[in-house]
């Protein structure tokens, strides 16, 4: 508990004067514009994207709750505040889970310390303002959910999950596929991931479309582009230095145990991929929100592999 408000006043702080100094980007002014509309009786609309909801843009309905924070105080870093609280509360469910799996409430303690120094984590909190940061916390209450066999709170914790963004479709499937397989809950696993797979499909064929008047952008954008460049390029893409400079951005500040654990690890894969399968090569960088819906699977991964590395 001591960890959770020292790291959130730490984190919260940091956000609120990179703020008053000027250093919040456009994104921000997308996110906070979107949430006083919505106070005001326009829902999440935005006249810097292009004047649409931004369902039309991404599929994060949870920026909503926020609007009544914002609309009575009139102050938009308290959004900052609030994103940073949500996120540190994610050092408690590291805690459990570590403690659960290792039966030890040291090296629990150890990994929520690890977590809260985790960089990517850090700096994801601090460039601004991201729906889908506070998936982090959801994830590691949904994943400690399930190995406590309260599967009706998890599936509750996966749909808020669901809310914060589509990109929390790959990550929830994969956790209904390892779920089905790993965890041997066979009828929940199948479910989870039947589940994520039709809200993504949903999501991106018919929701944002009609919010947006267009297609979904961000597929054919970042991804089905490849379908023209061709193999070759994908795989040079793939396989260029940066892609294993990213890699050990992320897997070194826990040593490397995630590897220790394939059968936990290939919950990291659909971000992965994600991250290094965009033509944006800002997504292979540590230091913008694109590590969300990661962090809490490189922590579970690297927790089962320091389980097996003793």
């Amino acid at each position: 508990g001591v960890l959770f408000l020292v790291f959130g006043f730490l984190m919260a702080y940091s956000s609120y004067i990179r703020h008053h100094v000027f250093h919040s980007s456009f994104d921000f002014a997308i996110f906070a514009q979107a949430i006083w509309n919505t106070w005001n009786g326009d829902f999440l609309y935005s006249s810097i994207k292009g004047g649409i909801c931004l369902l039309g843009d991404h599929f994060s309905p949870l920026l909503a709750l926020f609007a009544p924070l914002y609309g009575l105080t009139k102050d938009p870093s308290l959004l900052l505040v609030a994103q940073a609280m949500i996120a540190a509360s994610g050092v408690l469910p590291v805690y459990f889970i570590a403690r659960h799996i290792l039966e030890d409430e040291r090296l629990g303690l150890w990994f929520a310390v690890t977590y809260a120094l985790y960089l990517p984590l850090r700096n994801a909190i601090r460039f601004d303002f991201h729906p889908e940061i506070i998936g982090d916390p959801l994830l590691l209450w949904s994943f400690f959910f399930i190995l406590r066999d309260r599967l009706v709170t998890a599936t509750f914790l996966l749909v808020i999950t669901l809310l914060t963004k589509e990109a929390a479709c790959g990550p929830v499937a994969m956790l209904g596929l390892y779920s089905w397989w790993f965890q041997r809950k066979r009828f929940f696993g199948i479910a989870v991931f039947l589940l994520a797979v039709l809200w993504f499909v949903i999501v991106v064929k018919l929701v944002v479309p009609f919010f947006a008047g267009r297609d979904y952008f961000y597929l054919s954008g970042n991804y089905l582009a490849w379908m023209d460049q061709g193999l070759i390029a994908f795989l040079k893409h793939i396989f260029q230095p940066s892609s294993f400079t990213y890699l050990k951005k992320i897997f070194l500040p826990v040593g490397f145990f995630s590897f220790f654990s394939p059968s936990s690890l290939i919950l990291t894969f659909p971000v992965l991929f994600q991250n290094l399968a965009a033509r944006n090569l800002m997504a292979r960088s540590i230091y913008f929100q694109y590590t969300a819906f990661l962090t809490p699977f490189v922590f579970v991964s690297s927790i089962y592999g320091f389980k097996n590395f003793l």
